[in-house]
């Protein structure tokens, strides 16, 4: 933990303009005056002070939402130690109270700062396991749909209507990209799993084994994603997760136009995930 909490409080963005923002006692704003008599209505311009509990108060919402592994109060002093580096860079003396409001308003002002600086250096600090093997057989109902390219020869009942129609899409390959498949279930011993930067568990929905692929011994994560929660917490920490042997999954949503699945990235600035472009089973070697 410490080197995680030193890497987070040496990376964590806080620039010139951020450190500036964090000094700041008051805001210029425009008040709107209008008489109560004629109805004349004029406009000037004042400084408001800030007020600091309130500002405290949403700081700390800020300081809980990278919950799972890291306390407020230690991330709280490693923060304060980078804030007194930069006064010290700067030759400006403040005392540890006016240090912890400036911070208190950088997290307001940003509040996307420390969970992105949390989110890249939880990926320096992973440690990979083996998985316990597959199981040999699987005992499931008569019925169950044949597979042509799934490791047990068939498609999983549980399956959702977009995850079979994947899996369906992968039975179908003739380009001979597909050497196999497998159904990633959660929480299972021989699944292979991430940790997010949450500290929560992640199961990508499909392991595939593509024919040519150099990365993560040939095997490829894939997770399925509906258009619905495509910005939600947990989807935005998934589209950054990356394996320590696998890489990073790739992340499909559904076309419901044209029942195509596309691939999802995040945008530049990291805080919403966007549509990139139409999937094609045979390049998948190149994800």
């Amino acid at each position: 933990m410490k080197g995680l909490l030193d890497c987070i409080g040496a990376g964590v963005n806080i620039d010139d303009r951020k450190f500036t923002e964090g000094l700041r006692e008051a805001v210029k704003i425009t008040r709107r005056e209008e008489s109560l008599f004629d109805g004349v209505v004029g406009h000037c311009a004042v400084l408001a002070r800030l007020e600091r509990e309130r500002i405290a108060q949403q700081a700390q919402r800020v300081l809980f939402e990278p919950e799972g592994y890291l306390h407020p109060r230690d991330l709280i002093a490693t923060l304060m130690k980078r804030m007194r580096r930069e006064c010290e860079a700067q030759g400006i003396v403040k005392s540890d109270e006016e240090l912890r409001y400036a911070l208190d308003l950088i997290f307001v002002r940003f509040p996307g700062l420390v969970r992105r600086a949390a989110r890249e250096c939880a990926a320096c600090f992973k440690e990979l396991h083996d998985t316990a093997p597959l199981p040999e057989r699987l005992e499931l109902p008569f019925a169950t749909a044949k597979s042509r390219l799934n490791v047990y020869g068939v498609i999983p009942p549980d399956l959702n209507l977009d995850e079979r129609a994947f899996a369906e899409l992968l039975d179908a390959d003739l380009t001979d990209t597909v050497e196999w498949w497998h159904r990633n279930e959660s929480g299972k011993p021989w699944s292979i799993g991430l940790v997010l930067p949450s500290g929560k568990q992640y199961f990508p929905d499909f392991v595939v084994k593509v024919r040519k692929r150099t990365r993560g011994n040939g095997l490829l994560l894939l997770e399925i994603k509906g258009s619905h929660i495509l910005n939600d917490t947990g989807t935005l920490d998934k589209a950054i997760a990356e394996h320590k042997l696998y890489k990073a999954p790739l992340m499909l949503v559904r076309d419901r136009d044209g029942g195509r699945f596309m691939t999802v990235k995040p945008n530049d600035k990291g805080d919403k995930n966007q549509l990139d472009q139409v999937f094609y089973v045979e390049n998948m070697a190149q994800y």
